[in-house]
Formats: structure tokens, sequence, C-alpha cells
């Protein structure tokens, strides 16, 4: 095995709570623990170092405007040049950009530095419910014009690979559809969920885990939730994370009458969460759009059933009736219906979590994500080099004509 020098670009990075951030560190150490040497350009975070290693990860941190609609911009000019600094010092063998606005950055340095980038999407920012319009449509600018120079892209959903592939030409050995994984051995399931505050281990628990943000489906999740909980006694729900709804959500509540029974506990420690799902009897997730969702994956990994939404993302993981439930997208009658139906019947519940599981073990775990992005590193690499030799042929000939 050729041990690689890799430089990963992401705008956001642990410490900062998110699925991407969670995903890119997960990737980044992981590709440690084999011997690669991995180094991190992101944005800075409050009270963190500009400089640190996390997990045998080194990481650079770069500043970010204060103003939300300038921090990309703002990133994509630090991150750049200090980008260009380190490649002058340690000379990556490649850089592996996230997000259309990391695909800008592996770009300049592909033409600067002569050698590959490669870039994955997270989902895509241009189906993003909370953008507005011209957001969506210069993101989707950005992430095509990423996708299509890149030496290969990687998608964490079948739809955005195929998607991606219509739209940007991009060749078809070049493109990798890589999901998302978990570990099986921290996310597994357990017996023993008497210490977490904040859940009552008597009542039946319907859980959310994910951030509060508009996309999330999370009023229609509290409207199910309510009709649910007037028709079965000893329901709870039980809300993990944190964001700008959260403040829409408690005022939602607080209108209702009766007021069911909600608790929220904030954003938990990635350490912290397989005890949440061991106290939940289920997991919920209503979203309006989202990419692979890690809550999903983390939850069936611990034998939970799961409720989703039917947006090509969670198509994708869980099959109706077999792994999970699936609910139509904003169906609040539905979703109640599918809440109370696994309340009701603990046997659906165990078959549901332990075939969930099974999928997890088959295709979800983090040796196999690593196996297929070191596929991905080995094309962007060789088909970096065809386009040289290409390049070197076609020059010959001019001469010589």
């Amino acid at each position: 095995m050729i041990l690689l020098l890799v430089c990963m670009v992401a705008e956001r990075y642990p410490p900062h709570i998110g699925g991407a951030p969670f995903c890119i560190h997960q990737l980044s150490s992981a590709l440690v623990r084999l011997g690669h040497h991995v180094h991190v350009v992101t944005g800075s975070e409050p009270e963190t170092p500009r400089e640190e290693v996390i997990d045998g990860v080194q990481v650079f941190r770069v500043g970010r405007s204060g103003v939300p609609r300038l921090r990309s911009l703002t990133f994509v000019h630090e991150a750049t040049r200090k980008l260009f600094n380190l490649s002058k010092e340690h000379g990556y063998d490649l850089v592996h950009c996230h997000n259309g606005v990391g695909g800008l950055i592996g770009y300049r340095w592909r033409r600067a530095f002569e050698k590959p980038y490669i870039v994955t999407l997270h989902g895509s920012i241009a189906t993003s419910m909370k953008a507005g319009y011209l957001v969506r449509t210069l993101a989707r600018l950005i992430e095509e014009f990423s996708v299509k120079n890149a030496d290969a892209a990687t998608f964490d959903g079948r739809s955005l690979l195929t998607d991606f592939l219509a739209s940007t030409g991009m060749e078809r050995r070049k493109a990798f559809y890589i999901p998302n994984a978990v570990d099986p051995e921290v996310f597994s399931p357990q017996s023993d969920a008497k210490s977490n505050v904040g859940i009552n281990p008597d009542s039946t628990n319907v859980t959310y885990v994910g951030r509060l943000v508009p996309g999330k489906g999370l009023l229609t999740l509290l409207d199910a939730f309510s009709q649910a909980w007037s028709n079965m006694s000893g329901l709870s729900l039980i809300i993990v994370g944190d964001g700008p709804y959260l403040r829409v959500m408690e005022e939602d509540l607080r209108r209702r009458n009766p007021n069911p029974s909600v608790s929220f506990l904030g954003a938990i420690s990635h350490n912290e969460l397989p005890r949440i799902y061991a106290a939940s009897h289920m997991v919920v997730l209503p979203s309006i759009s989202e990419g692979l969702s890690r809550s999903l994956l983390e939850a069936m990994a611990c034998e939970k059933p799961v409720i989703a939404t039917g947006i090509p993302a969670n198509l994708s993981l869980v099959q109706d009736g077999e792994n999970g439930l699936i609910v139509p997208l904003g169906s609040t009658e539905l979703l109640a219906e599918a809440i109370l139906r696994l309340a009701k019947d603990k046997n659906l519940q165990r078959r549901l979590g332990r075939a969930a599981r099974k999928t997890i073990l088959r295709e979800y775990v983090v040796d196999k994500r690593v196996e297929r992005m070191l596929d991905a590193y080995r094309v962007a690499l060789e088909s970096f080099q065809d386009g040289k030799r290409a390049a070197s042929l076609r020059g010959g000939f001019s001469q010589g004509e």
C-alpha cells in the first residue's frame, strides 16, 4: 500500500457539531490509523487554537468573517493562501475538498501545483430548503464547477451522484458513491440506559437527533407527535440537538392545549449518543431535505427502529417495512400513525431494529468507507497522470507539425 500525504479542505471541522464535520474527521483519523498522513485546513471556531492535532490529524484553522453571508468568501481566500503555503512546505500528494466551496480552492491548487484534487459533496446546498433561490442557484453553479473539474468526485447518495453525472458530463469512472459510515462497536445494542439524564425509562420514547433548523420537518414532527400522544398514554418525545429552530419549537409547544410530553436535551456529545439511542424506542427523521443522515445510521447500528421521510437519501438506506418505516413527506397523519404503530408493537420494534443493524454491518461501516475512498484517491491520481500524458502528446504533435 502506498502511503499518501493528503490535505483535507473543509469549511467546518470538529469541534463544530454537524454531520459533515464529523464524517470528515472520521475519515481523516481512519486514514491516519492506516499510516497515511492527513492535514486539515478549516475555518476557525470559538476558543480553538489555530493549530492542533486531533486523533493524529494535524488541523490548521484560518479566519472567517463574522458576517454569515461573507464567511464562505473569506474562507475561500484565507484557506487558499494557507493551503498554498503548506503545500510548498509539505508537497501534498492530493487535496481532498469537501463541498462546492472547498472545490473552488482545490481547483486553484490543482492549477498552481499541477497535482490532483478530489471533491466530496455531503448533500447539496442547491436542494436545501433553508436557502433562498439565488443562494441555491449560485451553490449549484459552484458545486457543478467543482465536480466537473475534479480528478474524482464522491457523493454520499446515489441520486446525488446520478444528478451530477447528468449535469456535469463527468466521466463515470471518476464518480463514486461512498455513503457515510458508523462504527458498529461504538454504536451497538445496549440494554442499560439508566444513567440518561432527562429520559424517563418508563415511557415510550420517540427520539429526534439532529440540528434544529428549517428543512428538518420539525414542526411536522411536533404535530404528528401531539396526535400520537393524544391517542396513547406514556409517549415522550426527546429532541437532541440545538439550532435556531429551538425557540420556534418551544413557542409552538406553548400554544398547544394540552401540552404533549416533549423534552429538549440540547446538543449532546458524540460519546453520549449511544446511551441516548439505548433509551429510545424509535428514532424519527422527518426531514424535507437531507444527505445520508448520520443519526439514522447510528440509530440503526444501535438496533433501533427508524421512521424517515421518503426523500432520496433516506430511501437509499431504509426499506419500508423491512428495516424501518417510510412516511410521505410532510404527512402529519401518516407520521403519527407510524409512531403509534411502532409504540404499540414491540415485536415490530425488535424485528425492524435487528434488520436495521444488519443493513449497517453490510454496507455502512467505517472500514468499507475508507476502502472506497482510497479507490477514489487512486483513480484521481491515475486520471491526473493520464491527463498530463495526453496533454504532453498533444503538445508533441503540435510541435512536430
